[in-house]
This record gives structure tokens, C-alpha cells and sequence, in this order.
């Protein structure tokens, strides 16, 4: 907008907005004894989303950070991320969900321990993400974060307090990242907690409608009343 000659004063930027009340709030801790970590991934399997390199990084993980990787969505690469994490021999580690409904997705993010968003730039189109939702109801329910620097992603996910962030397409930072959340569980409350404040302070349905209708009756001279 700026480029086009609009005066930054002039523009205002909405947040993503969130209907809270469907997402509730749970407290991660460390799986018991024996149980791997949990980690979901959701969106359409299309190249933006970088389940590619996703299941490249988590088939680098050390035996000793025992985990299981659910990605739920379908879409046209499915068969070739299929054959990958067979060819990475990840075997049962890697589920498929396909498709799942709103509230099938939110059972999964309530069971789930930590969640990852390899988002990237399609290297054959050019296209890119741009808010993806699902990072918002993610820090709603209280998941620790783990997601790229891609698009709008920075602005809804704080580096360092409600999730890490990493450069896109790069396997070994992702991994790296991975790594060092499933050594330090004790870090999943603190962060968890920080993402659920950031999207009720930010993202709350009733705030960012309020406040685009405030900038409505601004635009419309209104003062005040209905």
C-alpha cells in the first residue's frame, strides 16, 4: 500500500480474528514414561505447507527423542509424501490422517504435545502462505509452536515466547528446533500459556470486531452511539 503512495498513518492493520470459545486451553506436559511425544501437523498437502520437509527433519532425530508425527489434511502430494516417509523408513512413526472436521482437528491438538508448520514458498509457483489459522488455534490450545519465517507467520507467532520460528526450507534449522523442545519439555507450560495470552490479547473475535467498527464509524465521521 505504501508503495502505491497510501501515507502509512492511513493504514491500519486487523489481526486474524478467533472465536475462542471453541478452543480450550490445555496445559502440555511431558509424556509418561515410554510414550513418545506427539507432534501434529495440519493443512493441505500441497507444496507451501512443507510437509516434505517436515518428514526430512524428524527422519534426522535421534532414537532417543522417541516421537509420533500426525498430519491431518489431504491433498495432491499425499502419495509422494507417503512414499517419502517410506523411503526416510519412518514407518509407524508418521501417521496420515487425511481429511478431519473442526472438531476432530481440536481433539487431535488437545492430545498433542507440540506442534509444527514447516510453511515455505512453492519452489515451482511462487506462491505462499499468508495468516495460516491453524497457528492460531494451536497457541489457543495451549500447543507450543514450531513454524517457519514465512509470511505472515512472524505476526502471529512470537519467536522465542509461544513458539520457535525457523528459515523456511531449511531441514537442519527445523530439526534443530524439533530437538530442543523435546529435550526441554519443561519449557511446553511456559509457552503454551504465552500463546494463549497472545491470541486472546490479539486475536479474540470480540476485540477485532470492535475494533473494525471503529474504524467504520471513523471512515463514516460517526462520533459515538449506534
Amino acid at each position: 500500500l505504501q508503495a502505491a503512495g497510501c501515507p502509512e498513518e492511513k493504514i491500519e492493520v486487523l489481526p486474524l480474528p478467533l472465536d475462542l470459545n471453541t478452543f480450550t486451553f490445555v496445559e502440555r506436559q511431558p509424556p509418561s514414561a515410554g510414550e513418545p511425544v506427539r507432534l501434529l501437523s495440519v493443512g493441505r498437502l500441497v507444496p507451501q505447507k512443507g510437509m516434505d520437509i517436515l518428514l526430512r527433519a524428524v527422519a534426522t532425530l535421534k532414537p532417543s527423542r522417541p516421537f509420533q508425527l500426525w498430519i491431518a489434511g489431504d491433498g495432491p502430494q499425499r502419495p509422494s509424501l507417503e512414499r517419502l516417509a517410506a523411503e526416510l523408513n519412518l514407518g509407524d512413526k508418521v501417521s496420515f490422517l487425511g481429511w478431519l472436521s473442526h472438531a476432530e482437528v481440536a481433539e487431535h491438538m488437545a492430545r498433542a504435545h507440540l506442534f509444527v508448520l514447516a510453511s515455505r514458498t512453492d519452489p515451482n509457483t511462487g506462491d505462499t502462505e499468508g495468516s495460516p489459522t491453524v497457528l492460531l488455534e494451536a497457541q489457543a490450545m495451549g500447543l507450543p509452536v514450531i513454524s517457519t519465517l514465512h509470511a505472515d507467520i512472524p505476526f502471529i507467532v512470537r519467536d522465542g515466547e509461544t513458539g520457535v520460528l525457523v528459515p523456511e526450507g531449511n531441514i537442519e534449522a527445523l530439526a534443530s528446533a524439533l530437538d530442543d523442545l523435546l529435550r526441554h519439555p519443561e519449557r511446553w507450560v511456559e509457552m503454551g500459556r504465552a500463546g494463549r495470552t497472545l491470541v486472546e490479547s490479539r486475536h479474540e473475535m470480540s476485540h477485532v470486531g470492535a475494533r473494525l467498527k471503529a474504524i467504520y464509524d471513523q471512515c463514516l465521521g460517526w462520533t459515538g452511539g449506534e
